[in-house]
């Protein structure tokens, strides 16, 4: 085992020590905008693999158009892209956003994520939100040491990401919906 850690992490200062920028931020290709668009109707293709999260579901108590509001600021709060959709109804999608953790992109090659967040009435005042975030690798990481630490960062920062939305929803957001011009973005 000791040999294992010991060669993950010559691997590790060898690709810190030529860095990035020569190795990885070179090609900025990113996965086709199709891709993890919608996430009922996903398909790996293009030279990449996507692997969606299970969706992470919370109720609150808010109208449709302030959950959906506080869901997009704690998305650009976490420099997360929100993609303009006249489509998109009571649902975000973001853009791509490069992963930058050198451990994982030891595993998986190029990778990159994309959130989904759908809000759901289900009375005058309560909303089931639910956020769902996308993968897409250059490998399969399916039978890789990377997919559960992977899998549970996600469910972390899920957890993390509707705990920002309701204190948006306690505090902030009147005054941030006021200050961004009542919402309109």
């Amino acid at each position: 085992m000791n040999d294992w850690l010991h060669a993950v992490a010559v691997i590790s200062l060898f690709a810190a020590a030529i860095g990035p920028g020569v190795a990885w931020a070179k090609d900025q290709e990113l996965p086709p905008h199709s891709i993890g668009r919608d996430p009922q109707s996903w398909a790996s293709r293009d030279g990449w693999h996507l692997r969606l999260g299970a969706p992470q579901r919370d109720t609150l108590s808010a109208s449709p158009h302030r959950a959906l509001l506080a869901a997009r600021f704690a998305l650009e709060d976490d420099h997360w892209e929100v993609e303009s959709s006249p489509e998109a109804g009571l649902g975000l999608t973001t853009q791509w956003k490069a992963v930058h953790n050198i451990f994982f992109r030891l595993f998986s090659g190029k990778a990159f994520g994309r959130c989904f967040v759908f809000v759901r009435p289900l009375s005058n005042d309560r909303m089931e939100i639910t956020f769902q975030g996308g993968i897409a690798t250059r490998r399969n990481i399916e039978h890789t040491p990377v997919k559960g630490a992977a899998e549970r960062a996600y469910v972390s920062a899920a957890r993390v990401w509707h705990r920002e939305v309701e204190a948006l929803l306690e505090s902030r957001l009147d005054g941030r919906g006021r200050r961004d011009g009542g919402g309109q973005r």
